[in-house]
């Protein structure tokens, strides 16, 4: 089922809802207003293709990459070649916050990623499973997405956590090496894994021993494993992204465990929640 169709259905279970307990006069009201409201709305034409051409030069952006609802601020600043493509961001992005591309992810243009209005880049499960939304992101290159100071990418990885992050473009200038990505400053660790969506300080204190810590050297430790030395050198083919990108080991506290507060949106596409390594364990 595409995202639209499951848009329509989750509408209609809202309106459903807010009506189950009206009157029978207020129903009527509300009837009476039902084709006016059915003018004035836009017939919904698709979903927009925000995609440009590429660069005709490969060059350099600096990105400030900023996780939302995050207090204090939790973010990275990143230099990486604009040719690379939105798989590779996907995994640039895991090493950056240290993450280990356990679950679903996406890319979006021009909106949230899950908005109407935005333009879908895809997960290779989500292409799998035949989600019409978007295109792979496996066939789109960054510079795309982004070409001038100021523009704007999303990414959500992990759609019951929805770690959502927006990638904006700082600076541009020519390429002169062909090292993928380096991480050139952050601030604060990154929440871990399945620790329900918290983003704020005092949460996290409870999954962290320290929330404040932010190891550069660390970063652009993973951002030299085996998968981005081997596709700097465009060896691809037969390579496995999720099985060689390599992590540093994550400060993680065991005295505490972590607090899971109600997710801000739906658990998954499904309702249910689905990641790459519980499908592993399971057998499909």
């Amino acid at each position: 089922m595409s995202d639209d169709k499951r848009s329509v259905e989750e509408l209609l279970r809202q309106f459903q809802g807010a009506i189950s307990g009206m009157n029978p006069a207020d129903l009527r009201e509300l009837a009476g207003y039902l084709p006016q409201l059915a003018e004035r709305t836009p017939p919904y034409t698709g979903r927009p293709s925000l995609r440009r051409r590429p660069l005709a030069h490969t060059v350099i952006y600096r990105l400030r990459v900023d996780l939302h609802d995050a207090h204090p601020p939790i973010w990275r600043r990143l230099e990486i070649r604009s040719d690379v493509t939105l798989d590779v961001v996907h995994q640039v992005l895991q090493a950056a916050f240290g993450w280990a591309d356990y679950h679903l992810h996406r890319f979006s243009l021009g909106g949230g990623p899950f908005d109407q209005q935005s333009e879908f880049f895809l997960c290779p499960f989500d292409v799998e499973d035949g989600d019409e939304s978007g295109v792979a992101a496996s066939a789109v290159r960054l510079d795309e997405t982004l070409q001038e100071p100021g523009d704007v990418l999303r990414y959500v990885y992990d759609y019951g956590d929805n770690w959502e992050l927006t990638l904006r473009l700082e600076e541009v200038w020519p390429a002169s090496e062909s090292v993928i990505a380096v991480c050139i400053a952050g601030r604060r660790a990154a929440p871990p894994e399945d620790c329900g969506g918290i983003t704020n300080a005092e949460d996290l204190a409870q999954v962290l021993d320290d929330p404040a810590q932010f190891d550069l050297d660390e970063v652009n430790q993973a951002l030299r494993a085996p998968y981005f030395i081997l596709r700097e050198a465009r060896v691809t083919r037969g390579w496995s992204s999720s099985s060689t990108v390599l992590r540093s080991p994550r400060s993680v506290t065991t005295s505490s465990p972590a607090r899971t507060p109600s997710p801000r949106r739906p658990r998954s596409r499904r309702g249910r929640r689905w990641s790459r390594r519980s499908a592993r364990t399971s057998g499909s």
